[in-house]
Order: structure tokens, then C-alpha cells, then sequence
């Protein structure tokens, strides 16, 4: 059995289409980082009066001053290209709640969103396959 090579204007073709691709993979990460910086910073509320806690009855300059930690003294253009710096490198900050990496408890949840991924793919199948195989099985009928 002969095997088939691929001509090179294919070749040129397929790294093409996989530039463009991976351009658009770029492009879209991007917008949706945007869109999720906006969207937090947009939110209501005050994240440094959320670190210090809901009844918290501190001054105003303990306030001031955690702002000026969290980075939220500075300009909004700022505070976006040293969190973009930052998720980039795989620093997702800390959880204002529990002080705890967000890393961490990402990968604390991990196992069990993997799980609930596995099942839901294996249900999904259980119904996609019969009903793929009654679909065309029952081709060009009305039942």
C-alpha cells in the first residue's frame, strides 16, 4: 500500500489556515481578557472595602491604603497591562475572601470539574449515539 504525500502548495494551504486559526485563537483570548477586566472593574462595590471585610468600620486612610496594595490608586490603563502582564505569566492574584492564590484553588477544584466533565460526556454519548444511529437507520422517512 502506497502512501500519499502531501504537494506542497497543500502544505503552504494547511500552515495557512492553521496561522489564521491560531490569529483568531489570539485575538478571541484577548477580547475576552478585556471583557473580563471591564466587567470587574465596572462591577459596583469597592474590592478594597471587600478585603477588609463587610463590617468593617476602620478610617479612611486604612482604606486608602489598602488600595495603594491592591494597585487600585493607579489609572484604569495601568491597572490593565500589569494584570494582563500578569495573567499572561500565570499569576491569577489572590482571593479577596480567603487571601489564598487563585491558582490554587483553581487546582483545588480541578479533579472534580474533570469528573463532572468525563460524566457529562459519557452521558451525552450514551443519548447522541442511539439517537445518530436511529436518525440515519430511519433516513429519508418521516418517523
Amino acid at each position: 500500500m502506497a502512501t500519499r504525500k502531501i504537494s506542497f502548495p497543500a502544505m503552504a494551504n494547511l500552515q495557512r489556515y492553521l496561522l489564521k486559526r491560531l490569529s483568531t485563537l489570539v485575538v478571541t483570548v484577548f477580547g475576552m481578557l478585556t471583557i473580563l477586566f471591564l466587567i470587574t472593574n465596572l462591577l459596583p462595590g469597592d474590592a478594597a472595602m471587600m478585603s477588609l471585610g463587610t463590617s468593617y468600620g476602620g478610617s479612611e486612610k486604612d482604606v486608602q491604603a489598602m488600595r495603594a496594595i491592591m494597585g487600585l490608586d493607579k489609572p484604569v490603563e495601568v491597572r490593565y497591562f500589569e494584570w494582563l502582564s500578569r495573567v499572561v505569566t500565570g499569576d491569577l492574584g489572590v482571593a479577596l475572601q480567603t487571601r489564598e492564590p487563585v491558582n490554587n484553588l483553581i487546582f483545588d477544584a480541578l479533579p472534580q470539574t474533570l469528573w463532572l466533565a468525563l460524566f457529562s460526556i459519557i452521558i451525552s454519548l450514551a443519548i447522541a449515539i442511539p439517537a445518530g444511529t436511529i436518525a440515519a437507520i430511519r433516513r429519508n422517512t418521516k418517523s
